[in-house]
């Protein structure tokens, strides 16, 4: 381990030398050097910043994304931070995910509607029962279930027209599909 801390020390030394022989000081260099850092310095805050807002874009996405858990809003009654008026502010802060320029984020769009409803203080006090969150999860489970299945059915007539029109329109014979 000390050869290893020699070994750098040496390295260190031997970079430093380097440099110092190939710099020529003038004055130029003396002037363009602290240009330099001011400008580096002056990108570094802009950048935390960015990132410090991306960060907070995506915490704020993920939290509005778990209130589509009816589990979660359960537990969040339980604990009685449902009835905290910080936090009642807070998810009316988060009322701007239902702006289309954010909701295009969203891949889970009951948390939305569950959004709105935590604006009422009797669904509040009914999310603390299991009974209510588990009859949330139902509905939620079946509209997931037969919404998407009937989206499904209604998009495959045109999707398998499609292919024949195309046909037809091509010269090419068109098939009888209700054979």
């Amino acid at each position: 381990m000390a050869e290893m801390e020699v070994d750098a020390d040496a390295a260190a030394a031997a970079t430093s030398a380097d440099e110092s022989k190939t710099a020529e000081p003038t004055a130029e260099a003396a002037t363009a050097e602290p240009a330099a850092e001011t400008t580096a310095e002056a990108d570094l805050p802009s950048l935390a910043h960015t990132e410090k807002e991306r960060l907070r874009f995506e915490v704020e996405l993920e939290f509005v994304q778990c209130l589509a858990n009816p589990g979660y809003l359960m537990h969040l009654a339980q604990t009685l931070v449902l009835e905290d008026e910080n936090f009642l502010a807070y998810l009316e802060y988060l009322r701007y995910w239902k702006e289309p320029e954010y909701a295009k984020f969203i891949i889970y769009p009951h948390c939305l509607y569950m959004l709105d409803l935590l604006r009422d203080k009797g669904f509040r006090a009914r999310l603390k029962d299991p009974q209510v969150t588990e009859m949330i999860h139902s509905q939620q489970f079946f509209h997931w279930q037969f919404n998407r299945a009937a989206a499904t059915l209604d998009k495959a007539p045109s999707l398998a027209q499609a292919p024949v029109e195309a046909n037809a329109d091509a010269g090419g014979e068109s098939m009888d599909m209700s054979a």
